[in-house]
């Protein structure tokens, strides 16, 4: 079987926008949150569905979050349902 590997996408919405055109998520867009201030936010397009965080080293990003999703998942806190 062959290897599947990720490309890197750029943490840009001129980027993002078109790639999520092409696997199909037509009614939504992506725009940059320069801060998450309180006035900041109120001015983003509404209503807002999800935010991608693009962090750079994956493995550093999962040893920080280990321990928060060991917790988690000691609580049986489970996602939500669609």
């Amino acid at each position: 079987m062959a290897k599947v590997e990720w490309q890197a996408l750029e943490s840009n919405p001129d980027a993002i926008n078109p790639f999520m055109e092409k696997i199909g998520v037509t009614s939504v867009k992506c725009v940059d949150i320069i801060s998450f201030d309180d006035d900041v936010l109120e001015h983003l397009p509404k209503p807002q569905f999800a935010m991608l965080l693009c962090l750079p080293d994956y493995k550093k990003v999962d040893a920080l979050m280990a321990p928060i999703y060991e917790k988690l998942r000691s609580e049986c806190v489970t996602p939500p349902a669609n």
